[in-house]
């Protein structure tokens, strides 16, 4: 399975980085620790880096979640705000 790496900045802002280019859609997913999801997008083949700006949201803990179809990226993370 492809790795990515998730980091978070002091002002709110997820940062995705893929180790290799996504051959297909990832879907990136954002749930709050009572499991509703906030946020999703789908990035595109070839995407290796993008951002999620989560700064509107209250403070707390949240679940990225990433997935893609043939599951070749897989994962979640939590971050708090």
């Amino acid at each position: 399975p492809q790795r990515a790496r998730i980091s978070i900045t002091d002002r709110g802002l997820v940062n995705i980085l893929f180790d290799d280019v996504p051959t297909e859609p990832v879907k990136v997913s954002v749930y709050s620790s009572g499991g509703v999801l906030v946020d999703m997008k789908t990035l595109g083949c070839g995407i290796t880096e993008h951002s999620i700006d989560l700064s509107r949201m209250p403070d707390g803990v949240y679940i990225i979640q990433l997935t893609s179809r043939d599951k070749s990226i897989t994962g979640s993370q939590l971050v708090r705000l």
